[in-house]
């Protein structure tokens, strides 16, 4: 494989995995602080200390991108657009991995 598919690949796989992360959260409501988690999650919200990786993303996610905030269903579009943006990603390294795999790698003795 060629360094720049290793890379786009790479980024691909980062975005999915980033935006995989954060569609949970957006289903629970956007909560910020780790009291506002389920049982378990609230331990491992506390112990990595994500409470303000939570709390940064909601500012910009409400004041950047989607300007809805007073919407009811509004963790449900936040949900939506981090689905769409691993769905994206995923569709570029599958795209990237193929057009490599689609190469003719052998080549047939002619007789």
């Amino acid at each position: 494989m060629k360094p720049i598919t290793i890379i786009l690949v790479g980024i691909a796989v980062l975005t999915c995995l980033g935006c995989t992360f954060f569609m949970p959260w957006a289903e629970l409501g956007l909560p910020t602080t780790a009291q506002d988690f389920p049982g378990p999650l609230k331990g491992l919200v506390t112990s990595l200390g994500l409470g303000g990786l939570f709390e940064s993303v909601r500012q910009q996610v409400v004041n950047g991108i989607l300007k809805v905030e007073h919407d009811p269903n509004f963790n449900f579009y936040v949900y939506s657009f981090f689905m769409g943006i691993a769905m994206i990603a995923a569709a570029i390294g599958i795209c990237v991995v193929g057009r490599e795999d689609a190469e003719e790698k052998t080549v047939l003795p002619s007789k």
